[in-house]
């Protein structure tokens, strides 16, 4: 693509995208409920219920670090369903194809979409596990910069491998089994219950495995900004790991949907 190409294709790009975005602030209210109905009983249950069984005192602050990542990757993957559907029935993505954009653009927007969908509403946790737990939840360790830097990469991360899963299944019915099989276990295996270090204790094999799968960096590194650093994998190297799977995932995506719409 030379210059005079891109500067064609970049304000087509940003039209596109406020089209979709717009659809976001629409059901602001609706998606507000969704982002902190959850989250709520959840961190109240851990925070006061399950720390009444034994566990720490501070794993109900420990939870609400593991919400905002796991509603994070749940919303983009919800979202990315209405694409799988469309890939595999009507297509209405080849009108975007017919404008002034390569077929890479029109792909990394949907996958931008799916980032700012994920990241618009889901710190709510965060400000849900203050008011749930009070003084069991200690932010004197909080630190803006690690946590916006972690989640803005982490957002992308999940928008990215939402949009990659609807093009590595062939309908609609496998995207859901996919999330079934492999996606949903690997929320959990990945950290949403535990540290990186616990696992690692358990099972060196396990910790070991984990190391290989990206959520795991997103748990690690949400946790390391928000809660400090003592305990958990460090919050950059957490960043650098999240935007190298990024960069993997988008580059193959990008080739799976050329070659499953047929691009030049």
């Amino acid at each position: 693509m030379n210059m005079r190409s891109l500067k064609t294709s970049l304000p087509v790009f940003g039209w596109l995208l406020l089209a979709d975005v717009r659809f976001i602030w629409k059901d602001f209210f609706a998606n507000l409920i969704d982002a902190a109905t959850w989250p709520f009983f959840i961190i109240f249950i851990n925070g006061y219920v399950i720390t009444a069984m034994g566990m720490p005192e501070n794993y109900g602050a420990f939870t609400s670090v593991s919400m905002v990542i796991i509603m994070g990757a749940y919303n983009a993957w919800a979202a990315s369903i209405a694409i799988a559907t469309d890939l595999c029935g009507p297509k209405n993505i080849s009108y975007e194809l017919t404008l002034p954009i390569p077929y890479w653009m029109v792909w990394i927007k949907n996958g931008l979409y799916l980032a700012i969908k994920s990241a618009v509403f889901n710190s709510l946790p965060l400000l849900l596990g203050k008011i749930i737990l009070g003084n069991r939840f200690d932010l004197s360790n909080f630190s803006l910069l690690k946590f916006f830097v972690l989640y803005t990469v982490a957002c992308l991360f999940f928008g990215m491998f939402a949009l990659w899963s609807t093009v590595i299944t062939k309908t609609a019915e496998s995207h859901s089994r996919l999330e079934l099989r492999l996606i949903g276990p690997m929320f959990f295996l990945n950290g949403w219950a535990s540290s990186w270090a616990t696992m690692a204790a358990v099972s060196p094999a396990l910790g070991f495995f984990v190391r290989c799968l990206p959520w795991i960096y997103a748990y690690e590194g949400a946790r390391a900004s928000v809660l400090g650093q003592q305990g958990y994998l460090n919050v950059w190297l957490c960043v650098g790991m999240l935007l190298i799977f990024t960069a993997l995932i988008m580059w193959s995506s990008i080739r799976l949907f050329k070659k499953r719409m047929d691009c030049i």
